[in-house]
């Protein structure tokens, strides 16, 4: 039996949400793969801001019983480390970002042979804190996803950019999931570097079929809708600005908020309804009006391949953006606003023009996980 391991981010059963890597391996284990799935390292220091972690029981449980096999599913394990590395001092140093996975308790290569994971046929690596593991683990093929401009990010050290370069350099493949990315590792790796931007999960989106959500039934439409984390890379001037500006919509915010939304709490139309199962998510998009993206334009959200934008679209939502590089790429059928009135504008034009459009549908299916993986096989059946 073939055999992958997957060095990811996030729980593979979260329920908030599934990334790419997750779809993708769903795909391997068509396929017959086994996989191990590994989920960034655990430390001490994440229980000092436990509510802010992802997953963190599950972390926590899969450390706990060394591991867990899901049926039809892979193994996933989560390693507890004495030295994470993060932004903080003392911890944000080259070292430690070599040494991270040296100091797990237990040691995880021993957890990765007891599973026969030490040698593989594809090693995947998405998250920057595994990249040692391409001096630690035997593989014929190996591949780094590059999701993100990880040097953007406030919680990543700086000199995460001079590891993502010595990725880009080891490995055999790179998955860039924004043109921007693609760009940045060609400078680099001059072969093997192919564009593969996020997917959605057509049918999970198009096909859902349950009533309205409780939360729905008192508030009025137009709904304005939002799903993602309530992180820095919101324009909180915006929607503070649309929310003033249109007080006869609704706006549903769906995320867990992790900076300070006081700000849009304020507003009598504003709905935040925090965190909710992945497996809910197209209901609260289904009795919506109209979905955002109301991100800040910068160097890193220039970078971000938006899920939510097929999700959206898979749900029949019109999509009113903030002028972002990659949304212009994509030539979805999507708003785009340059400005926060013109961004009020789009959303009464996209209220009013109506959803359910074919093109929305067709452009969500076209840009399915299933079409995505046709893309991963083409490239290592080129390395075979």
């Amino acid at each position: 039996m073939k055999r992958i391991l997957m060095a990811e981010y996030g729980a593979w059963n979260s329920p908030s949400g599934k990334g790419g890597g997750y779809y993708y391996a769903r795909k391997f284990l068509e396929q017959g793969y086994s996989i191990c799935w590994l989920i960034g390292p655990f430390s001490p220091l994440h229980l000092l801001r436990f509510n802010k972690v992802h997953d963190p029981w599950e972390r926590i449980s899969l450390w706990i019983r060394n591991g867990k096999s899901y049926v039809g599913g892979p193994f996933a394990y989560c390693p507890l480390t004495l030295f994470p590395y993060k932004s903080y001092p003392l911890l944000r140093n080259k070292w430690v970002a070599q040494n991270t996975l040296n100091f797990t308790l237990p040691s995880l290569f021993s957890i990765l042979k007891k599973e026969d994971f030490t040698r593989v046929d594809i090693l995947w690596i998405s998250n920057l804190s595994f990249y040692t593991l391409l001096d630690t683990i035997d593989y014929k093929v190996s591949i780094f996803r590059l999701s993100d401009d990880f040097s953007s990010f406030v919680h990543i050290p700086q000199n995460a950019s001079e590891i993502e370069e010595e990725l880009i350099k080891k490995v055999d493949i790179v998955f860039a999931t924004a043109k921007s990315l693609v760009q940045k590792a060609s400078k680099i790796k001059k072969n093997n570097v192919f564009y593969l931007p996020n997917g959605a999960q057509y049918s999970h989106f198009k096909y859902s079929q349950a009533d309205q959500p409780g939360e729905y039934k008192n508030i009025h439409s137009p709904k304005v809708v939002y799903v993602g984390a309530l992180n820095y890379w919101l324009d909180m001037e915006l929607l503070d600005f649309v929310s003033n500006n249109l007080e006869n919509y609704t706006f549903v915010f769906i995320g867990l908020p992790k900076i300070n939304v006081s700000k849009l709490a304020k507003h009598r139309n504003v709905l935040l309804l925090g965190s909710k199962e992945y497996k809910d998510i197209p209901v609260y998009l289904k009795y919506a009006d109209v979905g955002i993206i109301p991100f800040k334009k910068n160097k890193l959200t220039d970078s971000i391949n938006p899920l939510k934008l097929y999700e959206y679209l898979g749900c029949g939502l019109p999509v009113v953006s903030t002028d972002l590089n990659e949304i212009r790429n994509m030539e979805a059928p999507c708003y785009v606003a340059g400005s926060p009135r013109e961004f009020v504008n789009l959303i009464q034009q996209a209220y009013e023009d109506g959803k359910n459009k074919k093109e929305f549908f067709e452009f969500a299916r076209k840009n399915s996980w299933g079409e995505r993986f046709k893309t991963v096989t083409e490239a290592l059946e080129s390395r075979a």
